[in-house]
């Protein structure tokens, strides 16, 4: 059975769209305040931002799917108890039953995968930069831009979803991204 029909089967297709989207903005918010942080603490090379966002990426990651699966499959088996109460028989064997045991493992991964591929997509820069290829001025701006092209696409996809208009969402997307840098920039007052 495929991820996605094991999903629709489940109904958990909505929950793993709706975790991709919310935890992407998760991982691209807490890599703004990590990146910022360290900008504001005076210790901007690529190596201690990559190590840090990654850090970052992997407790995401990990809190994500584990969370994401003792969660998901306590639902799941809260409501095939319910159906199958319902129904007055088991449906362990058919492809509901199936697809319900499932789902929860993959919702666990898109929650989990999201935020920690968002982090890593906005350090790419600080790879280049490590390797000497980009000249460590131009990473703030960049992963700042990837940034924010990241929350404009999430805008445009949520937009689409509403099906109203998807720059109104880019924008709203944008302006969030906008205040979180504003937000950690104040960190420098402190240091």
């Amino acid at each position: 059975m495929k991820i996605l029909d094991t999903l629709k089967l489940s109904g958990a297709e909505k929950i793993a769209r709706r975790y991709f989207v919310v935890n992407s903005f998760d991982g691209i918010l807490t890599s703004i305040g990590i990146i910022m942080g360290i900008y504001a603490g005076g210790l901007a090379e690529p190596k201690i931002i990559i190590v840090a966002v990654i850090g970052a990426a992997i407790a995401l990651a990990v809190s994500g799917i584990a969370g994401g699966y003792i969660t998901e499959e306590a639902e799941h088996k809260n409501s095939m108890n319910n159906l199958e109460k319902a129904m007055l028989t088991d449906l362990s064997k058919t492809k509901v039953g199936k697809a319900s045991k499932k789902s929860p493992l993959f919702v666990a991964l898109i929650n989990g995968l999201s935020p920690a591929l968002a982090s890593i997509i906005i350090i790419i820069p600080a790879f280049f930069a490590l390797g000497g290829i980009l000249p460590a001025n131009y990473l703030l701006p960049l992963m700042l831009t990837i940034s924010f092209v990241m929350l404009i696409l999430l805008g445009i996809f949520l937009g689409k979803r509403a099906k109203e208009n998807i720059w109104k969402y880019a924008l709203k997307a944008l302006i969030i991204g906008i205040v979180a840098v504003i937000l950690t920039s104040m960190i420098s007052l402190f240091s």
